[in-house]
């Protein structure tokens, strides 16, 4: 798994960390703050309003060691602006997390930076807070109107704001419950388990398990390449419509996690046959035949006759539907939540669009089954040809989506 889908893993799982339920009002004095009035009423914002991150450019923090910063400082990093205060008992809570996660993923491009909005009187704290918790990461204390820009709507604390490493803001999470813990991070196996599958599966797509030993067996192994890079391809594609999916909703309820078990179900179980298909493909574009070497050396045909060709384009056109199928279903949840998600218009839009793509990947699978299935061999090569509609399709498609939404964006300036 690479870096950028290990960070993607862990954002999740800091922002399930960094939960909803706890919190203290960051106006509270040190005294006042105890157990009894430190619940904060939930709130999540999934889809926060551009502006902060622009304001963000402008405005900055002081370091402990008087040394000036602003987020951009950090572009090309994952950044969490935690804002606490040492008094605040949910922000004591989350400390440990924050500084476990910062320890073990910050070589990948990971960076926590703790803001103080505790008081004049609680930055006194902040050192013997920091050597408490063995804090590596920077802590410093906000211009105000950093904290107005982040902390208006609401006041309580802790708040965490997720950036991406373009520094947009992504997530914004408003409290602590470390009783969520345990439940919560089910989701974030859920998704290193996505990762671990599609890494699985591109291991099965290897061109060899063995290093050649001869230069003719090296040749022979390098036919494979071109069957190995389409679908790696493909299966690359389906990956990042999941990881679009995941980034832009966040959904993490039972019908998405259902629906993700199954496509990964799909993806594993579709390996072979879809490397055999593409293997067969280009064996017979590049002149080799239907032939392939076995491993003890004797030489047989891929297929037997044209009726066989039909039934595979039957099994590999029921696992494209089938991928593209659990696609549509998830786009529709999100669309059907568009209102907890607080979509806006063009979000709204936008859903539409990946729903209306997935169903057409849909149509055209369907029409090369049916093709297979109604006219056995003899329509075989037709349809694996239907396939060619994808790129026309979907181009033709996403020309007409485009204008509507350049339309809509004109509308809402």
């Amino acid at each position: 798994m690479n870096s950028k889908s290990k960070i993607l893993v862990e954002i999740i799982l800091l922002v399930l960390l960094l939960c909803v339920y706890s919190g203290c009002n960051r106006w509270t004095s040190r005294q006042e703050a105890s157990p009894s009035n430190t619940n904060a009423p939930p709130a999540v914002s999934p889809t926060p309003s551009a502006t902060p991150e622009n304001k963000a450019s402008a405005y900055g923090w002081t370091l402990q060691d008087n040394q000036r910063a602003r987020l951009s400082d950090y572009l090309g990093k994952v950044v969490v602006l935690d804002f606490y205060a040492t008094w605040c008992e949910p922000c004591r809570d989350e400390t440990p997390h924050l500084v476990q996660m910062q320890r073990q993923y910050e070589a990948q491009g990971f960076q926590i930076v703790g803001l103080n909005v505790g008081g004049e009187d609680d930055r006194e704290e902040v050192p013997g807070f920091a050597k408490d918790f063995q804090i590596q990461y920077p802590l410093g204390f906000p211009d105000d109107e950093l904290v107005d820009t982040y902390l208006k709507d609401n006041q309580n604390i802790p708040q965490t704001f997720v950036f991406d490493r373009d520094g947009q803001l992504v997530k914004r999470f408003i409290g602590y419950d470390k009783q969520d813990g345990r439940e919560l991070e089910q989701v974030s196996r859920t998704e290193g388990l996505s990762d671990a599958v599609f890494g699985f599966a591109i291991t099965l797509l290897v061109v060899s398990l063995e290093v050649p030993r001869t230069f003719a067996e090296l040749m022979y192994a390098m036919r494979g390449f071109g069957a190995f890079a389409i679908s790696f391809t493909l299966l690359f594609i389906v990956w990042f419509n999941q990881y679009k999916f995941f980034r832009r909703y966040g959904l993490q309820d039972n019908a998405t996690i259902v629906l993700n078990g199954i496509l990964l179900f799909v993806v594993l179980f579709y390996v072979y046959p879809l490397k055999f298909v593409f293997t067969l493909i280009v064996n017979l574009f590049s002149g080799g035949g239907a032939e392939l070497r076995l491993p003890n050396g004797t030489v047989e045909r891929m297929v037997e006759s044209t009726d066989q060709i039909a039934t595979l384009m039957i099994i590999f056109g029921a696992g494209y539907v089938a991928v593209f199928g659990v696609f549509v279903l998830l786009y529709w949840h999100a669309y059907r939540c568009g209102a907890t998600l607080e979509l806006n218009e063009l979000e709204t839009f936008d859903t539409r669009v990946d729903i209306q793509e997935s169903a057409l990947n849909v149509g055209i699978g369907t029409v090369s089954v049916a093709i297979a299935a109604i006219g056995g061999g003899r329509l075989a090569g037709v349809a694996g040809m239907t396939y060619m509609l994808c790129p026309v399709v979907l181009t033709a498609h996403g020309m007409l989506m485009g204008r509507r939404r350049r339309t809509m964006e004109d509308r809402l300036e």
